[in-house]
């Protein structure tokens, strides 16, 4: 582990050298030195990963040793929880003395911790504890303690790719004038035309932006991942209200709400129910061609769905000690606080619209940003960049229980 460490030194002080040289190289040299930063990057990326595991096996084997002393010794002290693998890289002593040891005066040679294309849904949670004592306390074996955010995104509906450009640009079919018949011996066939016409959807950021200590890192175990989890999933709802509510201009796509079809009333029904309402707006896909694959409402409506009864006191929908999904005409209900409480969205989600992904859900670590070096501090930057096609509007239904009930009963 020496002889990596000194690897390290060597290569950074390498790397410091070429930063030097770019001061007064001309633009034949530059090229030269940029393919020999990329070399020792390269290296020092690899013995820094390397180095990075044998730390981890270390601290894995002195965290047995401390259980099995604990064990023996029959304390009632909460054992000490283990530090994620970029916890300890964060708050170890001898990484961040590697670190520093590559940094010059320059604010080109800045080092940054990177978590790239996390997936908060995944990222496991490492037993920790928040508390107000000035001290360093033994953590109870709970976790950081926070209320969750929903359990399922509007994205999971919608299938997704990926793009490199900043607006993502789809021919769409404008206009059609289809000649398209039975044709006798020797008569002309009919003549079909169309126009298309290239619709643009631009590429929208997500960002939010964390200041935290150095102490907070060395003091608080897990709490690298408590980020990871509470703030990928806070992005993940500001997502969910991007997709559904954005109203399209030169930087901003429009959402499914906004690029939906209104919901059109076909009842005239003086009796008309909620129920009643669903299924027009499934129709009203239908007609249109496309198959409803979800419905979107508020917990708060689906309960009054749940809790409708006949005169004879019986439920209308399911019985409530039913644990199966919630349907309506064949067609899945979500519930999600996504939508706002009387809304709807009804829709065939995997035709109708795609997400294309131009940056996932990264979250960046930087040491140097403003005086976090005479602070302490570290900046936490959470972002992502995405575009919304809604190739179909037509496949999308979207309306408000109170004026599709107001219609209904007209």
């Amino acid at each position: 582990m020496e002889e990596l460490k000194k690897e390290l030194e060597g290569i950074a002080t390498k790397l410091d050298a070429t930063v030097e040289k770019f001061q007064t190289a001309n633009a034949e040299e530059v090229k030269g030195l940029k393919a020999e930063f990329q070399n020792l990057t390269k290296q020092y990326n690899d013995l820094s990963a390397k180095l990075e595991k044998d730390l981890q096996t270390v601290q894995g084997s002195v965290d047995e040793l401390n259980i099995e002393k604990k064990r023996l010794s029959d304390s009632r002290k909460a054992q000490k929880d283990l530090r994620t693998a970029l916890t300890e890289q964060l708050s170890s002593d001898e990484f961040k003395n590697n670190l520093q040891s590559k940094k010059s005066g320059d604010k080109r040679a800045k080092h940054n911790i990177v978590m790239e294309n996390v997936d908060s849904r995944k990222a496991a949670i490492t037993p920790s504890t928040a508390t107000a004592d000035t001290s360093s306390p033994d953590y109870l074996n709970t976790g950081i303690i926070y209320d969750f955010d929903r359990d399922m995104f509007v994205r999971n509906f919608i299938p997704s790719g990926a793009t490199t450009a900043n607006n993502v640009v789809v021919p769409i079919e404008l206009t059609i004038d289809d000649g398209t018949a039975v044709t006798a011996e020797g008569i002309q066939k009919g003549v079909s035309q169309f126009t298309l016409d290239n619709k643009s959807f631009p590429v929208m950021k997500i960002a939010a932006v964390l200041k935290i200590s150095e102490e907070m890192l060395d003091d608080i175990p897990g709490l690298v991942t408590y980020i990871v989890n509470r703030w990928g999933s806070k992005l993940k709802v500001k997502e969910d209200a991007t997709l559904l509510y954005s109203v399209a201009s030169s930087t901003a796509f429009n959402g499914l709400t906004v690029a939906a079809q209104a919901y059109v009333d076909a009842l005239a029904d003086a009796a008309v129910t909620k129920w009643d309402v669903l299924m027009n707006a499934i129709t009203q896909v239908r007609i249109d061609e496309y198959r409803a694959t979800a419905i979107m409402m508020n917990p708060a409506d689906v309960l009054t769905l749940k809790t409708e009864k006949g005169s004879d006191g019986n439920y209308l929908g399911r019985s409530p000690w039913d644990r199966l999904p919630m349907f309506c005409d064949g067609v899945q209900i979500i519930e999600t606080t996504a939508i706002g409480s009387g809304e709807f969205l009804v829709g065939d989600f995997t035709r109708g619209a795609q997400i294309f992904d131009r940056k996932t859900a990264s979250i960046n670590f930087y040491d140097q940003d403003e005086d976090n070096a005479q602070k302490n501090l570290i900046t936490v930057v959470i972002e992502e960049r995405l575009a919304l096609a809604v190739y179909r509007p037509n496949a999308f239904v979207y309306g408000d229980f109170a004026s599709a009930l107001a219609k209904g009963s007209a």
